[in-house]
């Protein structure tokens, strides 16, 4: 195994995607996301995947850094 992939603590999120169309009569379907993180219960709500992704994206970023530090 690689030494400097083996010195770095473990990091990861853990979470739960759930995703459905809202459909009102009358009104465009509207794609509602909700992401769980597992080990905290806490949840995010987005409205696109794009703010999804982002969101994402940023987290990902802070772990990288968080990791960096150790």
């Amino acid at each position: 195994m690689d030494e400097k992939f083996s010195s770095r603590p473990l990091q990861y999120n853990a979470y739960l995607l759930r995703f459905w169309n809202e459909i009102s009569e009358g009104h465009p379907m509207k794609l509602r996301l909700i992401l769980i993180d597992l080990r905290t219960g806490k949840q995010w709500s987005f409205a696109t995947l794009v703010r999804l992704f982002d969101f994402l994206g940023q987290t990902a970023s802070a772990d990288d850094t968080q990791t960096e530090k150790a």
